[in-house]
């Protein structure tokens, strides 16, 4: 069985997301990580300035960016008693601090190295699949496409389709629309960094329509399943 992405979908919380992280952390972790009297972790004036800069770009060609959990040690946080260790946003209600104004995005970014993440749903959708599907296609479209560290290909294309039903088969492939997001380049995870497989400047950041994506998705899908019967034949 190929894990299913654990970002994009926030669980409600109720007020702040956060609660004790100080209390949760470990001598030898306390250590390791710096943390400021806000539990966020203390980092150097060149990630802060990578990140905002990735930030206020996105921004800047109309993506809503949203601040994320930043990364501290093993695990995101998002102040005192984060309670969620896998990315996440940094503040809730998420949807309300989604924005493209580029000067407010400058003005967060630099208090913290929040991780970078992008709303879905309005400039974009986003077809989230395995790296067995993720792949092959990205040789057959033109988009941008990021992927992550455990190998999840994010084929970024035009808000609005539905997913096809063959592709709604498979359990680990992902339509991101309204009321989700995704990691961004260049943000940072315990098991590496998210990247750009085509970055949207290579596309001028154009985005491809959704049903030749998954004209794609679907052709690479069906091949890997038939060479799979082949080699258990």
């Amino acid at each position: 069985m190929r894990d299913a992405p654990i970002f994009g979908r926030s669980v409600s919380t109720e007020g702040s997301v956060c609660t004790a992280y100080a209390t949760e952390l470990g001598d030898d972790d306390v250590g390791l990580v710096r943390l400021f009297a806000d539990g966020y972790p203390a980092r150097s004036r060149l990630q802060r300035l990578t990140l905002r800069r990735a930030a206020s770009r996105y921004a800047a060609h109309g993506w809503p960016v949203i601040p994320g959990a930043c990364l501290a040690g093993m695990r995101f946080t998002c102040g005192l008693g984060c309670q969620t260790v896998s990315v996440h946003p940094a503040m809730e209600p998420w949807e309300a601090h989604a924005t493209t104004d580029v000067a407010l995005v400058a003005a967060i970014w630099r208090r913290r190295p929040f991780s970078v993440l992008l709303a879905t749903g309005v400039a974009f959708d986003v077809l989230d699949v395995p790296a067995y599907i993720g792949a092959g296609a990205a040789r057959a479209v033109r988009g941008p496409v990021a992927v992550t560290p455990t190998g999840r290909w994010m084929f970024l294309v035009r808000p609005g389709a539905e997913l096809r039903p063959e592709l709604a088969l498979h359990h680990d492939v992902v339509l991101h629309g309204r009321h989700s997001w995704i990691p961004a380049p260049p943000v940072r995870t315990p098991l590496g960094r998210v990247r750009w497989s085509v970055a949207p400047q290579a596309t001028e950041w154009r985005l491809p329509e959704p049903a030749r994506v998954q004209e794609a998705l679907l052709g690479t899908s069906l091949g890997s399943l038939s060479r799979g019967g082949a080699r258990l034949a």
